[in-house]
């Protein structure tokens, strides 16, 4: 008895302490992410100066990416050909491929932000919408349906 009691708390003792970790990492993230927007301006400022001799917007945006390298923040990119994962990724674009399913990534756009796998940015990219081909068959036999029921429904009244 006395050697299970002991094996329990210490479990306990062990979730206890994971979930610490967690929410730490979580609280984070959750500031990491109120400075976004500032990263954001740093780099606007940067590109806008960018031909200028003193262009001290450089230093800052790099100092700020130094800091979040620092607090564990990662860069991810998504791969082309991967299915669209909407928790990490944001559709910045949807064309037609007849070389990529639909939901599959053609090409990203931007790198996302994660810490400990709490995604602070989405990863933009480009996503397929299928065949236009395909898309125009789905469209024609939806229709075909569509104009079956309003005959009906005419029929009805």
């Amino acid at each position: 008895g006395y050697a299970r009691k002991v094996a329990e708390m210490e479990n306990v003792r062990k979730m206890r302490s994971l979930a610490f970790i967690d929410n730490k990492f979580t609280a984070k993230a959750s500031i990491v992410q109120s400075f976004l927007p500032v990263m954001d301006a740093l780099a606007a400022a940067d590109n806008t100066y960018a031909d200028s001799d003193n262009n001290k917007y450089t230093a800052l945006s790099g100092n700020m990416r130094t800091a979040l390298k620092e607090l564990d923040v990662e860069e991810y990119t998504v791969e082309v050909g991967s299915i669209v994962d909407k928790r990490r990724v944001s559709i910045s674009e949807e064309v037609y491929s007849d070389q990529y399913e639909k939901d599959v990534v053609i090409s990203p756009v931007s790198v996302g932000l994660e810490l400990k796998g709490n995604v602070i940015r989405l990863a933009e990219c480009v996503v397929s919408l299928g065949s236009e081909a395909a898309a125009a068959a789905e469209e024609e036999a939806a229709g075909e349906t569509g104009e079956g029921a309003s005959s009906e429904e005419e029929a009805f009244e």
